[in-house]
């Protein structure tokens, strides 16, 4: 349980409690302002070598583009809470925070297991709800924090804007669940995958396509021994499952999350986001409701993983041929089992030459052939996918069949070439809400108590 809080004295000196990531410890960051924009105020660690020019160029591009593309895209508009007007979820969350009219914004080498060469995945920014309640360590701000080591010194400036779009989705999602997901028992968060393939989206929308999270789907990682498990069937559903398998599992999830939101709109409209994130449900029915030509999140995610494989450029088995997308397809394992485990909402393919023995199966495991997935009749050399339709995010792993031959090339579905995309490149950024989320509340309702 934890106390709301709205209203408290803003932290007006320079100290910012912040999290090392590597010691789970808050520790004390000085620092100081070195830009005011009209959204946003920019504040650097001392001694972390930004320069006002830098700041201003943050704040300039937060305000000028990153501020109205995510209100316009993400935001509720014109509402009411406490009997107070609000015109967007921004006004919002700073009234929630200092009530300074600006979104704090703080540069600092954030404190992670990055060490160049070595461990290339970087935290490249993160926001924490705990800085809007009365909470341990809380700065009693709305804000977020971006990183300067290897972000802005290694990295290109616009992968800290890109950064910068995300967080602030997963802020605006923090402060809409207040307002749309308030039940009885208190203010339930979105699921970890629902918020960040909304924070997968809000790159989009700023910028555009990531080729990076597009390679690593493709690739598996990447061709310098970087492998991730897409190809055994890891995705975003249960996330940062498999951990003690890759060093890299968790870029899956990001990878996959990204094209599963990228679908979403292809097949709907980019409207589909404001419907998920307004959402009064927290968790895969959320995703559900907004695309209403679907039954049940069975059919959703069949659908989907069929897409990933059939990569159709007309129907909802693709992606409507995005001039990015029309070119994927999952990666396949160099051998496969007959027997695989697999987490909620993970898939994998397989060759069938003959019709294949499924007996023995997880009570939440299906089986559909590809080449006819209306009907689901067996078309010897067809591929059949094998995957889990539980719905529980908490849910163990089960035992799914397949045939024991790996899926082969995509040339018996579809006419058209598909190109090899270049391998991903280094540093790779991640974020940083899935742990403190996790940790923190756990799918738990928050109980607020609004002064």
């Amino acid at each position: 349980m934890f106390l709301f809080s709205c209203g408290l004295l803003p932290n007006d000196n320079s100290g910012f409690w912040a999290k090392n990531f590597k010691t789970d410890k808050y520790y004390n960051v000085n620092a100081e302002l070195l830009y005011e924009g009209t959204h946003c105020n920019v504040w650097a660690e001392i001694g972390s070598g930004i320069t006002s020019k830098q700041a201003e160029n943050i704040a300039n591009e937060y305000d000028e583009i990153i501020y109205q593309k995510m209100v316009s895209t993400f935001s509720i508009k014109d509402f009411y809470f406490n009997d107070l007007p609000f015109s967007n979820i921004m006004e919002f969350a700073d009234w929630l925070g200092d009530r300074d009219d600006k979104l704090c914004i703080l540069l600092l080498d954030i404190k992670d297991n990055y060490i160049k060469d070595k461990y290339n995945a970087y935290i490249a920014g993160y926001f924490w709800g705990g800085n809007l309640l009365n909470e341990y360590r809380s700065n009693y701000r709305d804000m977020i924090y971006l990183d300067t080591y290897p972000s802005i010194t290694y990295v290109p400036l616009e992968e800290t804007f890109n950064t910068l779009a995300h967080e602030m989705q997963h802020l605006m999602n923090f402060s809409t669940s207040i307002i749309e997901r308030f039940y009885e028992e208190g203010v339930m968060l979105m699921d970890t995958w629902v918020d960040e393939g909304l924070s997968a989206a809000a790159e989009w929308v700023y910028s555009g396509h990531s080729k990076e999270r597009i390679n690593w789907f493709q690739n598996n990682g990447n061709s310098k021994g970087n492998e991730g498990l897409i190809n055994k069937g890891n995705n975003f559903f249960v996330w940062d499952n498999r951990e003690n398998e890759s060093s890299y599992a968790l870029l899956d999830d990001y990878a996959t999350v990204y094209l599963f939101f990228q679908w979403l709109r292809l097949q709907t409209n980019i409207s589909v986001y404001k419907d998920i994130i307004s959402s009064e449900h927290y968790d895969f029915n959320a995703v559900l409701a907004a695309m209403i030509n679907y039954s049940d999140w069975d059919a959703l995610l069949k659908t989907w993983l069929a897409a990933n494989y059939i990569n159709d450029p007309y129907s909802q088995y693709g992606y409507k041929n995005d001039p990015d997308l029309k070119n994927i397809f999952v990666p396949a394992p160099n051998k496969i089992e007959t027997s695989v485990k697999l987490a909620p909402g993970e898939g994998v393919y397989s060759k069938v030459s003959t019709e294949p023995n499924i007996l023995g199966q997880g009570i939440n495991i299906n089986n559909v052939y590809l080449t006819d997935i209306i009907n689901n009749s067996f078309i010897p050399d067809s591929i059949m996918l094998t995957y889990n339709k539980n719905t529980n995010i908490f849910g163990r792993t089960e035992i799914g069949k397949t045939t024991g031959e790996p899926a082969g090339a995509i040339a018996s579905f579809l006419s058209f070439g598909r190109s090899v995309l270049s391998e991903t490149t280094f540093p790779y950024r991640i974020g940083a809400e899935d742990l403190l989320r996790q940790r923190t509340y756990n799918r738990k309702p928050i109980i607020i108590n609004i002064e």
